[in-house]
Order: C-alpha cells, then structure tokens, then sequence
C-alpha cells in the first residue's frame, strides 16, 4: 500500500463513517442506487491559502477577512465504502463492483454572481501518479440567493468507473471571492457509482 493510499484510508476512517447525517444532503439517497462512497467530512486546504479558508463542520468558506479574488482548494479523499466491495475466491482479495455510472452532488451557497464553488472528482494512477478529472460540477450558471443549492452530474464511464487496485480517488473543491460582497460556501460533496442505465 502507497503513502496516499494509506493517507486516504486514515482520512475515511477518521471522518468518513461519522458524517452521515452531519447536512441534509448526506441523509439523501438517490432513487436509483444506493451505492455512495464515503468521502471524508473535512478536507484538507492547499497551503497557497490555508490561512484564508474557513470551516464549519462539513461546510467549508471563506473568511470574512479573506482579499478579494481569494481563490482556495481544498482536496476531500474519497474511499470505497465496504458495500461496494465483493470477496474474489480467485484473487483472494476484495474487489470493487462494476458499477459503470456516476453522480457527483455537491451543496453549496451563492449568494452573489461573484461567489464560485466547484467541485472535480478526479483519480490518480497509482503507478506512476499521473491524475485525471473525471468530471465535476460548478457554480456558474446558477443563480445567487440566501438558500442552499445543489448541482448534480452523472457519466457513463462505459466500464466500471472505479478500480481501487489502479487508481486512489479525490475530490476538489474550489472557492473563489470575485467581489468584496462575495460569500461561497461549499457543504457537502458526495459520489453515487450507479448500475447501466435500462
């Protein structure tokens, strides 16, 4: 096992199976699948501007204090949870179900057109450490207001989307305060792996 994979594995352990009803959003199930992965409840801040991010439990912000055009990441690790795992007599080892479809969900708040949220799941080969976006979601088509939002994505992989012996899995979120007014915030991100459409 990796550093990161085992970097991976303390986060879900520490913070993975405790946030299941820490925000409306990780209560929901999708009608189609039950099939989530856990993704650790706080996630870890780039250092170019650590100092500026803000969080509230899941949620996570910027300062009040934070310049204007403050543009922070923050990396979530993502981890398969044990229901999606399967006993393989031949390889003797867990293995992950074929699920060949995705949503990425992510809540957030915008309370202006200046306040931008996105959320990108990607992947990173554990051989070489090469990463690749799988896909993601973002703020800036949606409307501003006091409540909270969600945007939702699903791709057809046309495999199965997840192979944990090859890849390690993340999620990152971006905050950015384009004007001074600007308050984005970010609830929860969360990941489905789904069953072929019929």
């Amino acid at each position: 096992m990796t550093a990161f994979q085992r970097h991976v594995t303390c986060l879900l352990l520490i913070f993975g199976t405790g946030s299941a009803v820490a925000h409306p959003l990780q209560a929901q199930t999708f009608a189609s699948s039950p099939n989530w992965w856990a993704v650790g409840s706080t996630g870890i801040a780039d250092e170019s501007a650590a100092s500026q991010v803000s969080f509230n439990g899941a949620a996570v912000g910027l300062r009040s204090t934070a310049p204007v055009n403050t543009v922070a990441v923050v990396r979530y690790p993502v981890s398969l949870v044990p229901s999606l795992l399967l006993w393989h007599t031949y390889f003797n080892q867990l293995v992950a179900v074929g699920l060949p479809r995705l949503t990425l969900a992510m809540s957030f708040a915008k309370n202006d057109d200046g306040a931008y949220v996105s959320a990108t799941l990607k992947r990173v080969r554990l051989e070489d450490g090469v990463e690749t976006a799988m896909t993601g979601v973002n703020t800036l088509s949606s409307v501003p207001g006091t409540s909270q939002q969600t945007l939702t994505r699903t791709i057809d992989c046309g495999e199965a989307c997840v192979n944990p012996e090859l890849y390690a899995y993340y999620v990152e979120v971006v905050v950015w305060n384009a004007y001074s007014t600007s308050r984005p915030q970010m609830f929860t991100v969360r990941v489905n792996l789904l069953r072929a459409s019929s």
